[in-house]
């Protein structure tokens, strides 16, 4: 009957005896969980105390515990043989230090500055001092206020219509709530208008004229705010039916426009190329007309052929002739002159009122041919 007392009190003597034999021990209370603001200044905790038989030397290290499991520990910053090493984190250089600069003294807590969003994590705090080991972890939160708020309007701005007034910041912790309030007029948001202060949403229905001012949205979380603000303009409905027939005008004087254009372009090019027809009939009469002065000249068989490629031909043989006879005196022709109007005149049946003995005088004769090429030249081209 006393065994069952007696085996209380020895397991309550070793219970004390465990007791009193335990070494290193984390002090600090135990926070699970620290949220601070963007920019701001944090300290992670991590007080401890050892006991006698705690010899070993005395090492503090914390570490960030990555949300992957795959991924590895990433060391923050340690202190071991007395000595401190902070540069294991690059993203954390020059902003985590010890919160007390020699970690012997018991106070293993750092300090995090100007924190960022990136730094939101679970931390660890391990200490060993043989043969005692012992470890905290702590949830780190940093929360960013809400920044870059944009308000804009979706849908039509006539009387009569659905819009929606839209809030929406481009950075900020979750847990965003946002307000919509008018500041112009009745300064008090339009008896129709519904508000989702999660989305940012105000939705407006039927909406009249009395709906224009200027509204305001102002998104919050436990950090801070930010607002933003949009004009609403009501306005009654555009005349549809006047804008798409004032098109169709338009676009039809436009192809009158443009038809009147094109028939005074080719009225015009017609009336030129009837007057240079003309010219060149006139032209032609000309030439036919002085074409009795020398033709009377040529040899039968260009006589056969049709005016306009005498015309052609002669003007060529005439030029040629003429060049060749201005180099000499124009009262005295040479034996080669008078061989190139020999040739000239070398058929018998020319019909030439100058005969081929050359009686009527070789400088006539010059001048003549000098005359039909004056003349023809004046006329024809």
């Amino acid at each position: 009957m006393e065994l069952p007392p007696l085996a209380a009190l020895l397991g309550s003597l070793l219970l004390c005896c465990a007791g009193l034999t335990k070494g290193l021990n984390i002090t600090s209370t135990n926070q699970p969980m620290v949220e601070k603001a963007q920019g701001e200044k944090v300290t992670l905790p991590c007080t401890f105390t050892v006991a006698q038989e705690d010899q070993g030397p005395l090492d503090i290290e914390w570490v960030l515990i990555p949300t992957d499991n795959q991924k590895k520990e990433q060391t923050i910053i340690m202190y071991s043989v007395d000595r401190i090493y902070n540069n294991y984190y690059e993203a954390m250089n020059g902003r985590v230090q010890f919160t007390n600069p020699d970690p012997r003294s018991g106070d293993g807590s750092i300090d995090i500055l100007n924190l960022k969003s990136a730094d939101t994590g679970t931390y660890q705090c391990r200490v060993k001092k043989a043969p005692g080991v012992e470890s905290q972890k702590i949830q780190l939160t940093v929360l960013v206020k809400p920044t870059m708020t944009k308000c804009y309007i979706e849908g039509s701005q006539e009387t009569g219509r659905d819009l929606t007034l839209k809030c929406v910041s481009q950075e900020g912790s979750l847990l965003l709530s946002y307000n919509w309030r008018k500041i112009t007029g009745t300064e008090e948001l339009p008896a129709t208008s519904l508000l989702n202060k999660d989305t940012g949403e105000l939705s407006l229905k039927n909406v009249s004229e009395e709906y224009s001012g200027t509204y305001s949205c102002v998104a919050a979380n436990r950090i801070g705010t930010d607002d933003c603000f949009v004009v609403l303009n009501v306005t009654p409905p555009i005349n549809t039916a006047g804008t798409i027939a004032g098109a169709v005008i338009g676009t039809l004087l436009g192809l009158f426009l443009l038809a009147f254009l094109v028939f005074c372009c080719c009225k015009k090019r017609k009336e030129k190329k009837y007057e240079k027809e003309v010219h060149h009939e006139i032209r032609i009469l000309k030439v036919a007309a002085i074409v009795p002065l020398w033709v009377q000249c040529l040899p039968p068989i260009w006589k056969d052929m049709p005016r306009l490629h005498i015309i052609k031909y002669q003007v060529k043989t005439l030029n040629v002739l003429l060049v060749k006879t201005q180099t000499f005196h124009r009262q005295s022709m040479t034996s080669h002159t008078r061989f190139m109007i020999s040739q000239w005149y070398k058929h018998e049946e020319t019909g030439c009122t100058c005969p081929m003995n050359f009686n009527c005088g070789e400088t006539e004769v010059y001048y003549e041919m000098k005359y039909c090429l004056f003349r023809l030249y004046l006329f024809s081209l």
